[in-house]
């Protein structure tokens, strides 16, 4: 009898169990649903040439919409880039306007994009650095100990600590001026990334350049969660969560002249040979200190040579985990976030 006693309360404890599981499923679900279906945007975003469309909320995907015409179909407006975050399993669309800092959060740095796939901190003064916080809670701190150089045969040349420029916010942009002789720091917020570009303005940065210089390299450290890792694959630099999942990476460095020198039309390119040249990037992790040595290089032969046409833009983006912004298909390469109906 005893057995048999102990076995009803094992089976009754494994029903409850179950029933336990099974209600967290639902309830998680029943709130994703309740999201949804009181969702801040919900009759804000119209379908052209259809004012009495509605927008199926609960039919949102990371890149697509869905729209109830009213006449017993339905229309599919998708995208070949992201047009909505999802944050606690909702999707929403992106704003990319840089605001006031009103968050509580990290209070030196006084501007934040918050809705977006992670919640960009930008400070008033750039040698504070940037920050990067992800929906789970997690951040990066990056633009830290930034130096510019030249290498020569291995050897660090003219080497400069970033200067400490204030902030000029426009929108979607934050442009730190000069930060480096003749070089600004143009940063602003798209769908899914933010963009940190150096600008070299003028030739007359070409006059710094020591003789014989192969690279121009730009260095900062990152700061990493306790746990996390730092991987260099196929010229992009992939940062792992502590259980080995891609949440952030550094995507490759395109380099760009002025748009009248510019080889690069994506609308025409069939095989990607003319995508821009690009930098090169090096990195040194401490898994001791959870810090990530970066180093951009860029080859020299390409900055001296007589075809560039300034301004130069060094492009390096940090991104989720959505692929860059141009994108291959039959017909070439398409715009990021390009919507199509």
């Amino acid at each position: 009898m005893r057995t048999n006693y102990y076995n009803f309360l094992n089976l009754k404890s494994l029903t409850l169990f179950v029933f336990l599981i099974s209600f967290g499923v639902i309830n998680a679900q029943s709130n994703a649903v309740s999201a949804q279906l009181n969702h801040p945007e919900e009759g804000l975003i119209k379908l052209k040439d259809f004012p009495n469309a509605v927008e199926l909320m609960d039919k949102r995907t990371i890149s697509s919409r869905v729209f109830d015409k009213k006449d017993g179909t339905q229309c599919i407006v998708s995208s070949s880039g992201p047009i909505h975050y999802e944050k606690n399993g909702v999707y929403y669309s992106y704003n990319t306007e840089i605001v006031s800092n009103n968050t509580g959060k990290f209070i030196t740095h006084t501007y934040v994009n918050s809705e977006n796939d992670f919640t960009t901190y930008l400070p008033n003064n750039v040698s504070l650095g940037f920050i990067e916080e992800l929906n789970s809670g997690n951040f990066i701190k990056d633009m830290t100990n930034p130096r510019m150089y030249f290498l020569s045969n291995g050897a660090e040349l003219n080497v400069q600590n970033m200067n400490g420029s204030s902030i000029n916010v426009n929108g979607s942009k934050a442009m730190y001026n000069n930060v480096y002789n003749g070089i600004d720091l143009d940063v602003s917020i798209v769908n899914g990334r933010r963009k940190a570009d150096y600008i070299i303005n003028s030739s007359n940065f070409l006059s710094q350049v020591p003789a014989n210089a192969e690279f121009l390299v730009f260095e900062e450290t990152v700061e990493l969660p306790s746990g996390w890792s730092a991987i260099l694959n196929s010229n992009i630099v992939e940062l792992h969560n502590s259980v080995g999942e891609l949440v952030l990476k550094y995507d490759i460095p395109f380099l760009f002249d002025s748009p009248s020198n510019s080889n690069f039309n994506p609308s025409k390119s069939q095989n990607g040979s003319d995508l821009p040249p690009t930098g090169t990037y090096e990195i040194d992790f401490n898994s001791t200190t959870n810090t990530l040595k970066l180093l951009l290089k860029v080859d020299m032969s390409w900055l001296n040579s007589q075809q560039r046409i300034f301004p130069v833009t060094i492009d390096p983006d940090l991104s989720g985990t959505y692929p860059n912004c141009w994108l291959a298909g039959p017909g070439g390469y398409s715009n990021y976030g390009a919507l199509r109906q």
